[in-house]
């Protein structure tokens, strides 16, 4: 599951430095702006199915196979004309492509009906690297697709005709392995289902809005142009972030369920060593890349995205508030108490948002957006887990001692880098002799500085022996099973 989470992200990067040779700024704005408006229709797209057959035991998974799957397609139908019904509402104020780009989203939605089911039943029985490798296949055909179809059609159909050649890859994947289940008779249960997956529905909603609410306000408060800017710009240091906070997220949600359920006490530290090891990795990924963005940007691109080297900057060392997230999120769903995950999910949502109407309103350029949500999200975050780890120690000076940790060691990482990565940036030290041996002495100096703390913690010895095992328990169960693909 790692390895199929890190290849998928590795796709998905290098799709978007193609991707970015061929889809203009306001091509990646337009595409942006739908994501956003899908966000409340995606909130009803299967959320809650793979839950409820996962809940139960794998032998009634037959039984329920075929009402589940009616009740995914009824929460895709509602999902399709909510899209529709808030597509109409800002239809004037789009261009002439936003009703086809949206009527593909929607189509993606219908598509992909069958997934989430033929997932629970993989994740039933264990056969987690077929479905870590359906899910990385996924991306490489959604990107490889995007590639093609952007040489010859516009940028943002491209992208969402794309989401919609992965939904039928996984469509059909479903199809094939519920090919036996499927004939099953089972009655609707669509009041009973809705009941159980309510609350994950909203607080799908929520973290979805938190993740992807900026589109929505960047599409209504800026132009195209910089609404694309903005989106390139946040997309090239979230695959670093989302690689880690994925591949963490599935080792640490069965540590924190187990913990809380046989050793309680022991919560409080697995969430802080763990926050404190992905602060650490997350700060030192986020200020490299702040340092390197105006190289990475000339090598890659050629200058194509010179505009978005700043906000590329900025939002690389706002990185680990994102990251930072996927502890939390591991605890609560992990001990079951999905309401308070709604409500943490909905604080996440609302500092986004509103750094991000507060951005947009002071200045419309990528950069007030950028720095807006950047800030909203940073705030959110660090209240949300300071609320999470004084309920878990029940010690308000525990808590404090770790704040005090946790803002050491960012103002240790990335302090001096602040300054280096704006003033190479801005060409403010251009002229200064040695420009780059100065940049490359700080960054080895914060490097070297992180690595002596990383080793007086022990901290990454930590991370790497819980992914070690991880892997290795999902390889033995691997070889236990029948080599047959999509049995």
């Amino acid at each position: 599951m790692l390895t199929g989470a890190m290849l998928a992200k590795v796709a998905t990067a290098a799709g978007y430095v193609v991707l970015g040779w061929l889809v203009p700024a306001e091509e990646f704005g337009t595409y942006a702006f739908v994501l956003g408006i899908a966000v409340v229709a995606r909130a009803l797209q299967d959320q809650g199915v793979r839950e409820i057959l996962i809940s139960r035991p794998p032998s009634e998974f037959r039984e329920h196979c075929r009402s589940v799957l009616i009740y995914g397609a009824a929460l895709n139908a509602a999902a399709v004309m909510l899209l529709a019904g808030l597509g109409a509402l800002v239809r004037s104020t789009q261009g002439p492509a936003f009703p086809l780009t949206l009527a593909l989203v929607a189509f993606s939605i219908i598509c992909g009906t069958p997934w989430p089911v033929g997932a629970a039943k993989l994740s039933l029985q264990r056969r987690f690297h077929t479905l870590s490798l359906l899910t990385t296949s996924a991306v490489v055909v959604q990107y490889s697709v995007a590639i093609i179809a952007a040489l010859v059609i516009p940028g943002a159909v491209a992208l969402t005709g794309a989401l919609v050649a992965a939904a039928v890859f996984k469509g059909a994947s479903a199809c094939w392995i519920l090919r036996s289940d499927l004939r099953a008779s089972g009655t609707p249960l669509l009041r009973r289902y809705f009941g159980e997956s309510a609350a994950l529905i909203l607080g799908s909603a929520a973290f979805l809005l938190s993740q992807e609410g900026d589109y929505l306000v960047a599409g209504l408060m800026v132009s195209a142009s910089a609404t694309g800017i903005y989106y390139f710009a946040y997309q090239v240091p979230y695959q670093f972030a989302s690689a880690l906070g994925a591949a963490l997220h599935s080792v640490l949600l069965p540590f924190m369920a187990s913990t809380t359920r046989e050793r309680p006490d022991e919560t409080a530290r697995l969430l802080m060593r763990s926050s404190e090891s992905l602060l650490l990795s997350m700060a030192m990924a986020g200020s490299m890349l702040a340092l390197l963005a105006p190289y990475i940007e000339q090598v890659v691109w050629r200058g194509r995205w010179g505009v978005a080297v700043l906000p590329i900057t900025i939002m690389s060392l706002f990185m680990p508030a994102r990251a930072l997230v996927e502890p939390m999120k591991a605890l609560y769903l992990g001990s079951g108490r999905f309401r308070r995950w709604i409500l943490e999910a909905a604080s996440l949502a609302t500092g986004v948002v509103t750094g991000g109407l507060v951005g947009s309103t002071i200045s419309t350029t990528p950069l007030g957006l950028t720095f807006g949500v950047g800030l909203g999200l940073s705030i959110m975050v660090s209240t949300m887990l300071w609320r999470t780890v004084v309920e878990a120690t029940e010690s308000r000076a525990q808590s404090r001692a770790f704040a005090l940790r946790m803002l050491g060691t960012y103002i240790l990482t990335t302090g001096l880098t602040w300054v280096v990565a704006l003033a190479a940036t801005l060409d403010l030290i251009e002229h200064v002799p040695g420009r780059a041996h100065f940049i490359a002495v700080c960054g080895v100096g914060t490097v070297t500085t992180i690595q002596v703390v990383l080793l007086r913690r022990t901290l990454v010895r930590d991370t790497l022996t819980i992914l070690y095992s991880t892997r290795r328990r999902d390889r033995r169960v691997d070889h236990a099973r029948p080599r047959r693909w999509l049995r």
